[in-house]
């Protein structure tokens, strides 16, 4: 019986990830500005150009490494483009089994991992083959689920290689850091997180030897942007253009489109507070959460509830991170697809139509009607607005979620939730 069982289940992932295959090759349109701006660095080190030193990059490390490999298999654009998105797809069916193998530990049906996991994937659209975020949401996914399994140096050199591949994956640094602290104790973190730092020099120190000041340069582009145009804090300086409170215009930046208004300095140099100060609520809330667990009576649930609560606030931090950044680029919503199956607790089913929901306003925002966006046109505004205004909604209720309790309470899942020397 439970080999019948198994094989029926090796069937469904399989089906789901034919499916996958299907929408990556024949609904989602495949190429575009992005991707030719990534053959074009992938052609520059393939011509023995050194990043950082020969040419300008906007991106760490870790990205060049995924900008290159489709190039291996074809040197010509076209090719390119092709490479590129079953790149996307490998890591996209690789997310999938780590989604079905955490959603077992949580006690997440397999169907509502799956059906999440492709529901998301859908609402984020075509954009999910023309960026490379897919890769570094999946390497986090990863991370997340060597962490559940206590292999937590793993988890951290993991986490590393996510954060230098782009930056967001850093985020749950400090959530790893309390849980594992709260569990195993000082000397349980301190392994773990020498193990974070060498990965990182690894790859760094090179680069930094090569030319320090061309590297640098890479993260300073990033951190010295204007408000972009889809950050929350331009759609609430385009809803004050739209009252006639303030005066708020989109302009046409080096990276991207930004907006043009006496309060978009101000609010891009305050961006950073409000986002230290959103995180910090998530990690004091994640804190009070595993301090209850800990003081809860001894027995499964406060183990098990461990994994369900990470997966939380996880997700919560990167809401949370989006809602406040002064860039909110559409691909940026990639960064929670992975994850999104994974959320339980009372608020599940909300969770679950706002996220959606965001997602489907950003395709309709980018790239179904961004000119309209940029020309301020009144239903363009309104879904971004919108767009936003769900988001911080979302981090709510996220920061007031509690785990469900039917998550799974079997020897193996304790055990590989204990701390381990991994």
């Amino acid at each position: 019986m439970n080999n019948v069982i198994k094989l029926k289940w090796v069937i469904i992932v399989v089906a789901f990830c034919l499916l996958h295959l299907l929408i990556f090759t024949r609904v989602f349109y495949n190429g575009g500005p992005d991707v030719g701006g990534y053959y074009k660095y992938a052609v520059e080190m393939g011509h023995g150009q050194v990043a950082y030193r020969d040419f300008l990059v906007e991106y760490p490390p870790g990205a060049l490494v995924v900008f290159y490999l489709p190039y291996l298999v074809s040197n010509n654009l076209q090719g390119y483009e092709t490479a590129f998105t079953f790149e996307m797809l490998l890591f996209d069916v690789i997310g999938l089994l780590l989604v079905l193998g955490l959603g077992k530990k949580a006690g997440i049906s397999p169907w509502t991992s799956l059906t999440g996991y492709t529901l998301a994937m859908v609402a984020i659209g075509s954009i999910a083959v023309q960026r490379f975020d897919m890769v570094p949401a999946v390497i986090t996914l990863g991370a997340v689920y060597a962490f559940s399994r206590g292999n937590y140096k793993t988890a951290w050199a993991i986490l590393a290689i996510g954060t230098m591949t782009k930056l967001f994956p850093g985020v749950l640094a400090p959530l790893f850091l309390i849980s594992q602290w709260r569990r195993g104790g000082l000397r349980s973190v301190i392994p773990s997180v020498a193990t974070f730092i060498v990965v990182t020099l690894l790859i760094v120190a090179p680069l930094l030897a090569l030319n320090r000041a061309g590297f640098i340069s890479s993260f300073t582009i990033q951190s010295q942007r204007p408000l972009q145009l889809e950050s929350t804090y331009s759609s609430l300086l385009l809803l004050g253009n739209s009252l006639g409170i303030i005066k708020a215009q989109p302009i046409q930046a080096s990276i991207s489109y930004d907006i043009a208004s006496s309060l978009a300095g101000p609010l891009a140099r305050y961006s950073f507070i409000f986002m230290g100060l959103g995180l910090l609520a998530v990690y004091s809330f994640y804190y009070r959460n595993c301090r209850n667990l800990a003081h809860s009576p001894a027995g499964a649930a406060p183990v098990a509830l461990a994994l369900a609560d990470l997966l939380n606030y996880s997700f919560a931090a990167i809401v949370v991170l989006l809602s406040t950044s002064k860039v909110f680029s559409p691909q940026f919503m990639i960064w929670l697809y992975p994850l999104f199956p994974l959320v339980s607790g009372r608020f599940r089913a909300a969770i679950w139509v706002i996220f959606l929901t965001a997602s489907c306003l950003t395709w309709y925002i980018y790239p179904l009607h961004y000119y309209d966006l940029i020309d301020t046109r009144q239903v363009a505004v309104n879904a971004l607005i919108l767009r936003n205004i769900l988001m911080i909604f979302m981090a709510v209720l996220l920061l007031g979620e509690k785990p469900a309790s039917a998550v799974d309470k079997t020897p193996e899942a304790q055990l590989e939730l204990n701390p381990a020397s991994g």
